[in-house]
């Protein structure tokens, strides 16, 4: 079970990015997100990213579907977002290799 949470570059810049409300209600949801990071809970949903076995995406249920969304994956006792952001742009930058952990690819 996960226990902490990272943010990996360049997600961190990404995040600081993304409008305050949208940050706030991030923060809101943060604490059940790392204890139950495979499941959906209030205000927010979680799927898989298709065809990237392990990587997990998380969509804020109370903003437009193209507002806010972000994939993580889990490591053990630590949950990794990788990248913020709308969708498509988000899927575009997610194919830098460099954001994901050593172990993936």
């Amino acid at each position: 079970m996960p226990r902490r949470y990272v943010f990996r570059a360049p997600a961190d810049l990404e995040y600081l990015s993304l409008p305050r409300t949208v940050r706030i209600e991030f923060e809101e949801i943060l604490p059940n997100l790392v204890r139950r990071p495979l499941r959906s809970g209030p205000g927010y949903s979680i799927s898989n990213v298709r065809n990237h076995p392990g990587l997990w995406n998380m969509k804020l249920t109370r903003f437009p579907p193209r507002t806010f969304r972000c994939v993580y994956e889990v490591d053990g006792d630590i949950v990794r977002f990788l990248g913020f952001g709308p969708r498509p742009d988000l899927y575009r930058r997610l194919e830098q290799k460099d954001r994901f952990s050593p172990r993936r690819f």
